[in-house]
C-alpha cells in the first residue's frame, strides 16, 4: 500500500463537508458514508488517514479506534494548506497533470506546485484588473 495524494485531497474535502460543528470531536467508522471515496477500498482509507496524522493534516486528534474507526476535531492549519492549495477543480488538474509530467512530486512539492499555478492565477487577475485611485 502507498500514500495517494489524490486520496488525501478526496478525504480532506469530505471531512471538510462533514464538519458541522464548532469545538465538536468527529468519530467515523471506516466504511462510513463520510469516509467512503469511490474507487478506494477501506483499508486504502485507513492507511492514507494514518499517513494524514503523521502529516500533522489534523487538529486534535486521535488515531484510528479499536473499532476501526477515526477520531478527529478538525482539519490542522497545514492541512488546510494543503487542502486550500487543491480545492479548486481546474488547480487540482493542473497541479495532477503537472506531477504526471514529472514522474510523481512528494506532498509538500505538490502543495508547492499547487501554491505556484495560484500565484500564477493571481497574477493574471491582478495584471488584467483595472487600475484605481
Amino acid at each position: 500500500m502507498k500514500r495517494d495524494l489524490y486520496l488525501c485531497r478526496e478525504l480532506l474535502l469530505k471531512l471538510e463537508a462533514a464538519m458541522d460543528q464548532l469545538l465538536a470531536i468527529y468519530h467515523f467508522v471506516l466504511g462510513d458514508e463520510d469516509l467512503t471515496i469511490d474507487g478506494w477500498p477501506a483499508d486504502e482509507v485507513s492507511y492514507n488517514l494514518a499517513r494524514m496524522l503523521e502529516a500533522g493534516f489534523f487538529a486534535t486528534h486521535s488515531d484510528t479506534t479499536a473499532e476501526g474507526g477515526f477520531v478527529f476535531s478538525g482539519i490542522s492549519w497545514s492541512g488546510y494548506e494543503y487542502l486550500d492549495a487543491v480545492r479548486g477543480p481546474d488547480r487540482w488538474r493542473k497541479t495532477k497533470d503537472g506531477a504526471k509530467s514529472v514522474g510523481g512530486l512528494t506532498f509538500g512539492l505538490v502543495k508547492d506546485f499547487a501554491f505556484a499555478i495560484a500565484k500564477n492565477e493571481a497574477m493574471a487577475k491582478l495584471e488584467n484588473a483595472p487600475l484605481r485611485g
